[in-house]
């Protein structure tokens, strides 16, 4: 928490600045929807003898989500401190599967090229600020702010050849999840002095 003494002809600017922000942001919950990511691809291929078979499985997801939260409060009187206090809770949830299934029968002299490429990229970004203006002596605001980002990513795949006499197999397979994740949160609280009585 920061605290920071400012002059009584700051408050009208810093007021105008946090009306500005509250409006700005707030329907900015979440720029982009979370969601569940599931990719199967199960399947069976006959070559027959002296043929070609090319068969592959390309599987890619990428999520991106971003949740931001912007908290402003200007506190004129004691008795309205708790509106300075918040509760903060926002979650970002990716997990991802990709399975990838390949039944075989591959005759003589036969060539099968089976190439299977699983990529995942996630990137999970959840941001609090919360500013508030105090004008008030005795008012200490108290915020709990709660800021989780989860990120599961399965991959797998399965293949049953039955491969002939003088078959050639050529099986190249490729995985990649990469995840990106940031959690900040920001709180800072500005105590404006009481003017001195004339």
């Amino acid at each position: 928490m920061n605290k920071k003494i400012v002059s009584n002809k700051s408050v009208l600017l810093i007021a105008t600045m946090l009306s500005t922000m509250m409006l700005a942001t707030s329907s900015m919950a979440s720029l982009v929807p979370t969601t569940a990511f599931a990719q199967e691809d199960r399947g069976e291929v006959q070559v027959g003898d002296g043929g070609v078979g090319v068969d592959p499985i390309i599987q890619t997801n990428v999520q991106a989500d971003v949740k931001a939260n912007v908290d402003t409060a200007v506190v004129t009187d004691e008795e309205n401190c708790d509106e300075a206090s918040n509760d903060v809770n926002q979650e970002i949830s990716q997990p991802s599967e990709q399975q990838a299934s390949r039944d075989v029968e591959a005759g003589d002299d036969s060539l099968y090229v089976g190439p299977i490429i699983q990529i995942s990229e996630q990137v999970g970004l959840n941001y609090n600020v919360d500013t508030d203006v105090i004008l008030v002596e005795g008012c200490q605001p108290a915020d709990d702010v709660n800021l989780e980002t989860s990120q599961s990513s399965d991959q797998n795949y399965n293949r049953n050849i039955d491969a002939g006499e003088g078959s050639t197999l050529n099986l190249p397979t490729d995985q990649r999840a990469d995840q990106i994740a940031e959690s900040r949160a920001i709180n800072t609280d500005v105590f404006v002095e009481a003017p001195l009585p004339q």
